[in-house]
């Protein structure tokens, strides 16, 4: 630019401050866009996700109220009050467990061994075909609440499906009783398991009790965890395998026999109610009654001599008569049986095993009963708890049916093949249990002496009330002699 050249002035003024203008208002205009698109976050509009609060943490100085200081204030972590619950992922969705049916356990029959440093108690728990973890085992005694083993197959120095408890480092005498116990409920899943330790002899080889086995089988429901497939033993247990039912052979039988129905032999005590009054027949009264039909010419047989009647056609005495007693009341022992033995006649007697395995002072005991099967007395069953079994479901029978059964085989050696319904009540299910159990007769409460081979498992009898004489008794006879045909 020469000397004397005047400078030119800018020809658009106006446009500058046009484009200046222009300029700021656009970056104004960026800058609330940025703030409206972080504002949704901030407010929980959206659902709080890893990837949205990754997207908005960029902008989280400006979800924040700014402060007066040029310092930009921290990052807000959005607090549970201000958002909504998030939509849960479907693998955040617990699984429903699925209710489970109740076990039952079934004993085998205690083993013993000689040990003089060791009292112990042990076992295993087994499905059919594998060991079961994790199912502890109650072991008490009288005045006591007892212990709990460690759960099947959690020692890990045994084996699985094995538990024990010791009782003392010595060898102690003692009466203990076993049960499969549910580790949530405290509830039992097993018949209780009655078995005796003593102090001598304790030797190797010498026959000793100090260390008692007893094997659980799981038989219905579930429970545990299964553990290895179970290898039998060679020698098979012989605790499942049912007396050979006599084979029919396909004939239809009736038989006539009075079976008569006693519950308790002794006199009922000051104050009992009319049914206790009903259900008492006072020894000396029983006595005359048998008597009576011994003068009669009547002759005793077992339930099973009927069950040959009906389905084999075995001949049966003159005049046979069955005497039975329902719940095996330890007057039945002290009363009924001495009369029996003295005039060569028999009983069947219906227990049941709950009262008789915790001691129950009332009723007989296993020793008593060993006694009385040895003299030729039949042993039954009349459940476990004297409990109605309608309406009841497959469980819980074969917790009330098979469990006595097998408490009987346990404690006395053989599985007992006739049954009594308590209070005479029964439905199809039950029939079907006892069928299934193996049982090979069962009474009820109805009134009659005529049984045929189609109704074993319901066969009638005639009760004996507390107010009856040997009067009575014969009226009784007469009438369902006539009616009964």
């Amino acid at each position: 630019m020469g000397p004397g050249h005047t400078p030119r002035r800018p020809r658009h003024p106006i446009r500058l401050a046009q484009v200046s203008l222009l300029i700021a208002s656009l970056t104004l205009l960026a800058l609330g866009v940025a703030i409206t698109l972080a504002a949704p976050f901030h407010s929980g509009l959206f659902p709080l996700t890893p990837s949205s609060l990754a997207q908005a943490r960029p902008s989280a100085t400006a979800t924040a109220a700014p402060t007066p200081s040029a310092t930009p204030s921290p990052t807000r972590t959005p607090t549970p009050s201000a958002t909504p619950s998030p939509t849960p992922s479907p693998t955040a969705t617990p699984t429903a467990t699925p209710t489970r049916v109740p076990a039952l356990f079934v004993p085998l029959p205690p083993r013993s061994e000689p040990n003089c440093g060791l009292t112990m108690i042990k076992g295993q728990l087994r499905t059919a075909d594998a060991l079961l973890n994790g199912v502890p085992v109650h072991v008490w005694w009288e005045g006591s609440d007892g212990v709990l083993s460690l759960p099947s197959g959690e020692d890990p120095t045994k084996p699985d499906g094995y538990w024990d408890v010791v009782l003392d480092t010595y060898a102690k005498p003692g009466r203990w009783y076993v049960a499969v116990i549910d580790p949530q409920t405290g509830e039992h899943l097993s018949p209780v398991v009655t078995v005796e330790t003593e102090a001598e002899p304790c030797e190797p080889t010498s026959g000793g009790r100090q260390v008692i086995t007893v094997d659980f089988v799981l038989q219905a429901g579930e429970a545990g965890r299964p553990g290895p497939t179970f290898t039998p033993s060679p020698t098979p247990t012989p605790t499942l395998t049912p007396t050979p039912y006599p084979t029919p052979d396909g004939q239809s039988r009736t038989v006539r026999v009075p079976i008569l129905m006693y519950h308790y032999i002794s006199a009922p005590p000051p104050g009992a109610d009319r049914y206790r009054r009903d259900l008492s027949v006072p020894p000396d009264v029983f006595r005359a009654q048998m008597e009576y039909l011994k003068a009669q010419g009547y002759q005793t047989i077992a339930l099973r001599d009927l069950v040959y009647a009906l389905t084999r056609g075995t001949p049966l005495p003159p005049k046979p008569i069955v005497i039975t007693f329902d719940d095996g009341y330890r007057d039945n022992y002290e009363n009924a049986f001495p009369v029996l033995r003295e005039l060569g006649f028999t009983g069947t007697f219906f227990v049941l095993t709950g009262p008789i395995d915790q001691n129950n002072p009332i009723y007989m005991s296993w020793d008593q009963l060993r006694e009385m099967r040895a003299a030729g007395m039949e042993i039954g069953v009349h459940s476990r708890d004297h409990v109605e079994l309608r309406g009841r479901s497959y469980e819980y029978l074969v917790w009330q049916i098979l469990g006595a059964s097998q408490a009987v085989e346990r404690q006395l050696g053989f599985r007992p093949e006739v049954f009594s319904y308590p209070s005479g009540l029964y439905d199809r299910r039950t029939v079907e249990v006892l069928r299934s159990a193996h049982f090979w007769a069962a009474v009820t409460t109805r009134g009659g002496i005529t049984h045929r081979t189609e109704e074993l498992l319901t066969l009638k009898r005639v009760r004996v009330r507390g107010a009856w004489g040997v009067a009575e008794l014969a009226q009784a006879l007469a009438y369902w002699e006539n009616a009964d045909r």
